[in-house]
């Protein structure tokens, strides 16, 4: 009996259970966590509406044209005056030309190509980024009526798991490239086969769980590389790799409209991955994955799972003391060195009980420990992409190039704050518990 006084710590027994038990619990939080976020990514890019942003931060907008007050569900119409600005607007984020330069009137004409009949790309400011996307791929391809519809729902997921840079989860391989790869395919077959295989995964708008068990963040693919992919996909016969012809003015060829659709959706794949729901989510999920951050979810829930034990056996105490009157904590003693009986002093059995409490105070200083070596190594990624900012040549580069950096310095910064926020938690319910035991203890020595 007098053991269950001497010692609240856990058994050895208790403490592999502990462990086994926190790196589980750990890992499934980990992956928890990941998966949430990855699928909050997805479904922000689902929503992101590049029309909508360029026209609120347009000065020269038309009365009446405020999509940012209008109901997720509700159309905001397209002005026909305005397309021409729309198509101005997305070509200078892009760094071309503008509706001032020598390329006007083939501007103006493309936008009054993408805003004919009621399945016109720009007939709705607030159509999703990824159906902007792929309605110009379809009129690219002149696809009308049911074949642009079909285009558009085909290869929506997959468009959005190729922009957003998802590893497939069967080989692990980029989506954007086994996209590419598979639009690659000569063989109508094959391309049919590969499309259904990649749809199966990303068909229903779902990030794999498969993917949840990742320790590292795949590289986003360029804008470039992504309409590239859409365009080539079975859609043409050909992939489209044209640049743009010397002509000017209305007589433009088609191969000039067709490197102007194309610059659009360049443009409107940079501004739907500067939405700012896209931004933060990319944030998170970035800053959320790695192996510091797995680590601190098992450290945390190991943690926990000893507390949740230590509390069980303080219950225990209290229960079995209760029964026992002061004759028996006098009587309480304990083997001396020499292998004789002495007299248990209240100090020895408050040191006692501190001494089991090792593994929280290893813990609260292991936490931050391991946020800090995610925070160096956030910041050894980061050096080597800085200079990339300053070769970027246009802004959408230079915009994914501050991404990848920001990227590296979110998981600096991260995993310290993950660490500092799990060692607020566990500290605070370690002090709140070591303060019951020796209010325990100091009961127990007056009813003595």
């Amino acid at each position: 009996m007098a053991s269950r006084f001497n010692d609240l710590g856990p058994s050895p027994i208790q403490t592999i259970f502990a462990l086994a038990l926190g790196t589980l619990g750990g890992l499934l939080a980990y992956c928890y966590s990941v998966h949430s976020l990855q699928q909050s990514y997805l479904d922000a890019i689902y929503r992101a509406r590049p029309l909508v942003t360029i026209a609120n931060a347009d000065p020269l907008a038309p009365a009446g044209v405020d999509p940012l007050r209008s109901a997720a569900d509700k159309p905001s119409p397209m002005p026909p005056d305005y397309a021409p600005r729309v198509v101005d607007l997305l070509m200078s984020s892009a760094g071309r030309a503008d509706l001032a330069g020598p390329d006007s009137q083939r501007l103006r004409a493309i936008a009054a190509e993408l805003t004919k009949g009621e399945s016109a790309c720009l007939h709705d400011l607030s159509i999703p980024g990824l159906d902007l996307l792929a309605c110009m791929a379809a009129s690219l391809a002149h696809a009308e009526g049911d074949g642009k519809r079909s285009i558009v729902d085909v290869h929506r997921p997959l468009l959005a798991a190729a922009a957003a840079g998802f590893a497939m989860p069967d080989s692990k391989a980029s989506t954007a490239d086994e996209y590419l790869a598979a639009a690659s395919k000569i063989d109508s077959q094959a391309r049919k086969l590969a499309l259904e295989r990649m749809t199966a995964f990303w068909g229903e708008g779902k990030v794999p769980k498969q993917l949840s068990w990742k320790f590292s963040t795949d590289a986003v693919p360029a804008a470039g590389q992504v309409v590239k992919t859409l365009n080539c996909f079975g859609l043409f016969r050909q992939c489209l790799s044209y640049t743009p012809s010397a002509s000017t003015g209305s007589d433009a060829t088609l191969g000039d409209a067709q490197q102007t659709i194309i610059d659009l959706q360049v443009a409107s794949v940079g501004l739907l991955r500067s939405d700012s729901d896209v931004r933060f989510y990319q944030s998170a999920l970035s800053a959320a994955i790695g192996y510091e951050q797995a680590g601190l979810w098992i450290l945390f829930v190991w943690m926990l799972v000893l507390l949740i034990l230590r509390f069980l056996s303080l219950i225990s105490t209290v229960t079995a003391g209760a029964h026992l009157d002061g004759k028996y904590w006098r009587s309480l003693d304990a083997n001396d060195s020499n292998g004789g009986r002495r007299s248990v002093g209240w100090e020895w059995l408050a040191e006692r009980w501190y001494d089991s409490r090792w593994q929280f105070r290893w813990g609260a200083k292991a936490l931050p420990a391991i946020g800090f070596v995610g925070t160096v190594r956030g910041i050894l990624l980061a050096l080597p992409q800085a200079e990339s900012i300053v070769r970027a040549a246009t802004p959408l580069e230079q915009s994914a190039a501050i991404s990848n950096v920001a990227g590296s310095l979110g998981l600096a910064f991260s995993t310290t704050l993950l660490a500092l926020i799990f060692g607020l938690v566990t500290t605070l319910l370690d002090d709140l518990q070591q303060r019951k035991e020796n209010t325990l203890l100091a009961n127990m020595e007056l009813s003595s």
